[in-house]
């Protein structure tokens, strides 16, 4: 790669281009060629060195193979002197900038001699022409730039390239490659043992292999090597043939293969099958196994963490699923079918949710309140919401029980198919009670936003809903007048204890706390047909008392500006 600068003469102004040599770019013809090249003499080099180290006969190679290494190495160290590195250079390229690496030349040549130019410089030296014994043992020095070959194979263009079309023709993914790559190491693993057998009888003149191993060093290089992959190969696998020569050497290595590969697809298919089994249970294990690491991680105490692992078992019960993801694979109509079989039952329950028109839509009506429900979960004592907040949402009970408190008194208990949060759902107005999860509970969450959504596809809903939202508006209003006026009247009251009392004619001491129509609830035309729609706390008596002392107390308990604990009282119908 060339790069240029433009110097000027002071003197007499003119300018001429100096031009710089700004190093070999990582992906220009001459280094992918020259890289793939090095790869190949790298696979060459694994199998001939300890080939030619091993067999004597061969020791004939060990010149021309050490002339051919050093010259390509020592190419090689200057290649990489001079070529930038390429992961740098992949990094400005993936960021869409120019290919000029802001590394300049003299930085990458002095970052590689503090780096694998050390390496490099070794392998390029003829140690192994020392005029010593076995002096061709160092040749083995040259297999220390087999560090490099993982990096040639990632990053080569070509080798890629290649990888993508037989995966694209033989139709497997990365897997298969990986497998490939593990095949090509127990190959390389197999031919290095057997070699290395070898050269421990060189070393040692093959003292005492007459008896043992027979006449194996004057045998020629190919039945050398024969006996010797065998014999790696009965280290690695059984065997118990015991062959005579090399053609039945060679025939009981390839049935050894073949039997290890069918065994080894055998406990693959196994290990397969046995993953399928109860395949939520383990992952609701590892699920497990990773929020314990959490809680570990995050120091949390004992009780915190039995809560936890409370609320994922009550979640999952012992199997993970991934419900929403289920869910959203299927199509709207099995997703309906199926929140309408969880839930039709507690929708049912809620009077204003209750559509009966005949028209056809009734029943896809209550597939999208249903599917618009979603599951949610709470341990004893959790604190599902407080009072006075503002709420937007409304729960129905699947299973468990939760405690309704006024203003710190507990006044009900609501269990299964119950459902409280209405009025907020309706009016969005601040909470009338705190609710607290007594037992382990699911539950049901309806939020606004999906409710009034559902509302525009249906108008005679939506007008039901209104109406029943302008009734409600009109009690809140009703309450907040009522409060204001028993206030006015208290501090009335306290205001006159310090005055002369005021006395009637008869002498008597006249003083009224309450305001007019406390004692009756005022009631709007057309109240009565929704009335039991929107009851903030309503409880039936357990007395037989009449009909009319029933209403008197429900209405007084509704209307009640401080109400006190309800004692002997069972709840009829919640909204809070």
């Amino acid at each position: 790669m060339q790069s240029g600068s433009i110097k000027r003469d002071p003197e007499s102004g003119s300018s001429e281009r100096i031009r710089r040599f700004a190093g070999l770019h990582p992906r220009s013809l001459f280094v992918v060629q020259w890289r793939i090249f090095m790869i190949v003499i790298l696979i060459f080099l694994l199998l001939a060195i300890p080939i030619i180290c091993s067999i004597i006969k061969l020791n004939y190679l060990h010149w021309a193979c050490t002339i051919g290494v050093s010259i390509a190495f020592s190419i090689d160290l200057l290649v990489n002197l001079m070529t930038r590195d390429i992961e740098i250079v992949s990094h400005y390229e993936q960021v869409g900038r120019s290919v000029t690496n802001s590394l300049t030349l003299q930085q990458h040549q002095s970052r590689y001699l503090r780096g694998p130019f050390l390496i490099d410089l070794i392998t390029c030296l003829p140690l192994d022409l020392i005029p010593i014994p076995f002096s061709e043992l160092f040749l083995f020095l040259r297999l220390l730039k087999l560090k490099r070959l993982p990096k040639l194979v990632r990053q080569s263009p070509v080798l890629s390239f290649i990888r993508r079309e037989v995966e694209t023709f033989l139709g497997v993914g990365e897997s298969f490659m990986t497998i490939f790559m593990l095949g090509g190491i127990m190959v390389a693993y197999l031919h290095i043992e057997s070699c290395l057998l070898l050269l421990l009888g060189k070393l040692t003149n093959f003292a005492g292999w007459q008896v043992n191993h027979g006449q194996v060093q004057y045998l020629s290089p190919f039945g050398q090597y024969s006996w010797a992959l065998f014999t790696a190969i009965g280290n690695t696998f059984c065997l118990a043939f015991i062959p005579t020569d090399s053609l039945e050497q060679w025939m009981t290595v390839a049935f050894v293969i073949t039997g290890t590969l069918i065994y080894a697809t055998i406990v693959g298919t196994i290990s397969s099958f046995s993953f399928g089994l109860d395949a939520s249970g383990r992952l609701y294990k590892q699920k497990m196994d990773e929020v314990n690491e959490y809680m570990r991680y995050k120091n949390l105490s004992d009780d915190i963490r039995r809560k936890v692992r409370h609320y994922y078992e009550i979640k999952y019960r012992g199997k993970f699923f991934e419900e929403a993801t289920l869910l959203a694979e299927m199509n709207e109509s099995l997703r309906q079918e199926i929140s309408i079989q969880n839930c039709r039952e507690l929708i049912s329950k809620v009077p204003f949710l209750r559509r009966e028109q005949s028209d056809g839509r009734d029943e896809q009506f209550l597939g999208r309140i249903a599917t618009a429900l979603r599951a949610c979960y709470f341990v004893a004592g959790d604190v599902i919401f407080s009072q006075g907040q503002t709420g937007t949402d409304m729960f129905f009970i699947h299973t468990g029980k939760v405690q309704i408190i006024v203003n710190g008194n507990p006044v009900a208990n609501l269990g299964d198919g119950s459902f409280f949060g209405e009025v907020a759902l309706i009016a969005q107005i601040p909470r009338t009670a705190t609710v607290v999860a007594v037992t382990s509970s699911v539950m049901y969450q309806l939020v606004r936003s999906d409710f009034l959504i559902i509302l525009q596809e249906f108008e005679d809903m939506r007008q039901r809903i209104n109406r029943i939202y302008q009734e409600r508006m009109e009690r809140v209003r009703m309450e907040e007048e009522s409060k204001k006026l028993v206030e006015a009247s208290i501090r009335s009251a306290s205001i006159s204890s310090v005055q002369p009392e005021a006395q009637d004619e008869g002498g008597a001491r006249r003083l009224s706390l309450q305001p007019p129509g406390i004692g009756a609830v005022h009631e709007e035309p057309g109240m009565q047909d929704d009335h039991d729609l929107f009851s903030d706390e309503e409880y039936e008596d357990d007395d037989d008392d009449d009909d009319d002392d029933d209403d008197d107390d429900e209405d007084e308990d509704r209307y009640s500006i401080s109400p006190e604990p309800a004692q002997g009282y069972r709840r009829r119908q919640s909204a809070v």
